[in-house]
């Protein structure tokens, strides 16, 4: 039975469609990836931050006393391409006390912008323009709010774009794919019916159909690689939170192999964020000390050298743990970076 054009037309239209709402789901998917990522080591960093400040609160110093943590901030700001700014403002007067090397101190920050501190439980967040904040309010010991630690970074909507574009050429790929294989069976239903076997044209649309996955590899492939950066910053903002940890205890004399409780520590930072791999505690000649997760997929050996790579797919962070101006040993945190596809796939 040979085919009406008005039915070529329309099964084109429903593929078409159809691949459209495929690719829009996978698109969203790492979308959210993508932000979730980016919006989790804020929040990381700032809980970091906001520990460190409450802790020299109560020892009985005023908020602007905290200043000798500028460092810390400047820690977390390298740790961000995107030029991000870490800054403390005062809660009655919203002037900015100090801040990262790019902070403006001594300023005051929109009226707006502190009434949500004032207002915020745990974290807040503001957006003007492509200007994104996100801050935490800094109570005392009385539970009264003193101030806010907040991040400040501009919206990288280029990357963005990169994401959409990646997804119109995935949705025209496999359009095509679907439409090349509907032209061939319109012209196999044009043959003569002593004609219409199989062969050429069966053969023919199922090596058409054949390069459907690896369509869809190259679209996770392309998606994946914009989800480079925010793998990276989440990796390197929980890795430097671990190691700030670890250096407390150091620093107060404890032994960095006998730290007690380090096992239920990493445990529940992987519970709370479950893309990560694996996390690793090493002295600095790479012994590892403690270990959660598991390493062996992420790494392989030469069988020749016995040296030890990084497999492909995989991203590995790694912050040293400093004690008297030395690293004493590294954190190192994994992560697979085809996540999302095997969440999604």
């Amino acid at each position: 039975m040979r085919m009406s054009l008005s039915n070529v037309v329309l099964i084109a239209f429903l593929w078409a469609t159809a691949m459209f709402a495929a690719v829009g789901y996978v698109f969203s998917v790492y979308d959210e990836a993508s932000v979730s990522l980016r919006d989790s080591a804020v929040r990381t960093a700032l809980t970091a931050v906001h520990g460190a400040i409450r802790a020299e609160l109560d020892k009985g110093k005023a908020l602007p006393q905290t200043e000798t943590l500028t460092p810390l901030l400047e820690q977390y700001t390298k740790l961000s391409a995107e030029a991000a700014t870490f800054f403390v403002f005062d809660a009655l007067s919203g002037k900015v006390l100090y801040g990262s090397r790019n902070a403006a101190a001594g300023t005051e920050v929109p009226y707006a912008l502190l009434e949500k501190c004032k207002a915020a439980g745990l974290f807040f967040a503001d957006a003007q323009g492509d200007l994104k904040t996100a801050g935490m309010p800094v109570t005392n010991a009385l539970e009264n709010v003193v101030g806010c630690v907040a991040e400040q970074t501009h919206a990288d909507e280029n990357e963005r774009d990169r994401l959409v574009h990646d997804a119109f050429r995935a949705w025209l790929r496999l359009t095509l794919i679907g439409l090349a294989c509907i032209a061939v069976l319109y012209l196999k239903s044009c043959l003569p019916n002593g004609k219409r076997r199989f062969g050429f044209a069966g053969l023919a649309v199922v090596l058409i159909l054949m390069l459907v996955p690896s369509a869809v590899s190259q679209m996770c492939e392309s998606f994946e690689q914009n989800l480079k950066a925010p793998i990276a910053l989440k990796a390197k903002t929980v890795a430097r939170t671990v190691a700030q940890a670890v250096e407390k205890s150091v620093g107060g004399g404890i032994p960095f192999s006998q730290i007690a409780g380090t096992d239920a520590f990493l445990e529940q930072i992987r519970k709370t964020n479950p893309e990560l791999l694996f996390i690793l505690l090493t002295d600095k000649t790479g012994r590892v000390l403690f270990e959660n997760g598991s390493t062996q997929q992420a790494f392989e050996t030469n069988v020749r050298t016995g040296g030890v790579t990084l497999k492909k797919g995989y991203f590995n962070a790694a912050e040293p743990v400093v004690a008297n101006s030395a690293a004493v040993g590294w954190v190192q945190i994994g992560v697979n970076e085809r996540f999302v596809r095997e969440k999604i796939f």
